[in-house]
């Protein structure tokens, strides 16, 4: 998006994209759904053909891995071990997924996260119609990843330690519709249950669970958060104030309405790649959610939003942001159909 940007903008200098994957850039919100169901095909997931590239005079370094930056020199430290000089230096490294720590099980073959396509190649093969999926973690994209595996004939377990599904995203009435519309389809959705640890020799086998049980299992999807890939900033001497208070501010654009309003230019954020129509949907949900923020702090609701209903505000919120992760196709994220 940065590159193409640049270009529409009228850069005519010389530009690198430098990505550790093999492929071009791609949308990631179908990775979990319609990529994981095969109904998506690779070259659909590119944001845009290689021919983009080339037509824009845009340098791809696929494959390559950035190890360091030498701020004073100006040059990257790739881990081939070359160097790569550059002139200004923007880092778009979004976000890594929480993993399950080894002390419990993390490390067990067949346990998985989703993140990149990589991800999903590599848990691809264990949907087999009947093996039974523990997904730990009822935010997006664990109800994303049991959507998938009940639609594939899976045996379905998603486990949740907050007292109900999407707690930290979703008021209770969205929650109840997408738990309903799960069980439906044969999730067995178990709310206020952690994991214990998993078990088994190499690989996984067996959950233990907080509230005593055990359950046999053939693989395992952890879905418990990301956390902002910040390393390589703050490994080329960031203060560590100036990381954080960027990874906040992108975060926050998506929380906060007076974001929003103080930095416009936070929009070209996630979801905001596509079109000004996906301006308008993040533009909205961000407004909505300012709104429902207020109505739970009890404070009068910023301006932009008026005569709007509570729970109208809360479920419009919720269905723009998973249209806006389903890349604004309308199909919400959550739903196994």
């Amino acid at each position: 998006t940065l590159v193409e940007n640049l270009r529409k903008a009228g850069y005519t200098g010389p530009l690198t994209l430098v990505g550790a994957e093999p492929h071009p850039p791609y949308q990631r919100p179908p990775l979990s759904k319609k990529y994981l169901l095969g109904e998506m095909a690779l070259e659909r997931l590119f944001l845009r053909p290689l021919s983009f590239y080339e037509d824009q005079d845009i340098t791809l370094r696929l494959s390559t891995r950035v190890e360091g930056i030498d701020r004073d020199a100006q040059q990257l430290h790739l881990a081939d071990g070359s160097t790569l000089p550059y002139d200004k230096l923007a880092l778009t490294l979004g976000s890594r997924p929480r993993h399950l720590p080894a002390r419990i099980g993390g490390d067990l073959e067949g346990v998985y996260t989703v993140r990149d396509l990589a991800d999903i190649d590599r848990m691809s093969p264990e949907f087999t119609e009947g093996a039974h999926v523990l997904i730990v973690g009822g935010g997006y994209i664990g109800l994303e990843a049991a959507a998938v595996a009940a639609a594939k004939g899976l045996k379905v377990t998603l486990i949740e330690m907050a007292d109900r599904i999407l707690a930290r995203v979703a008021a209770p009435e969205t929650a109840d519709f997408f738990r309903d519309l799960h069980a439906s389809h044969g999730v067995e959705i178990r709310e206020g249950i952690g994991l214990e640890r998993l078990t088994g020799e190499g690989r996984v086998a067996q959950a233990q669970l907080t509230d005593g049980s055990t359950l046999d299992v053939d693989f395992v999807i952890a879905g418990i958060g990301i956390e902002p890939e910040t390393w390589l900033a703050e490994a080329a001497g960031l203060r560590r104030y100036e990381v954080a208070n960027l990874a906040r501010a992108g975060y926050e654009s998506w929380h906060n309405l007076l974001y929003w309003r103080r930095r416009p230019y936070l929009a070209l954020g996630p979801g905001a790649h596509a079109s000004d129509g996906a301006l308008r949907r993040t533009w909205n949900a961000a407004r909505l959610d300012g709104y429902v923020a207020a109505l739970e702090r009890g404070e009068p609701p910023p301006g932009g939003v008026e005569d709007v209903d509570p729970a109208t505000a809360r479920a419009e919120s919720v269905i723009l942001r998973l249209r806006l992760r389903e890349g604004i196709d309308g199909r919400l994220a959550g739903s196994p159909g």
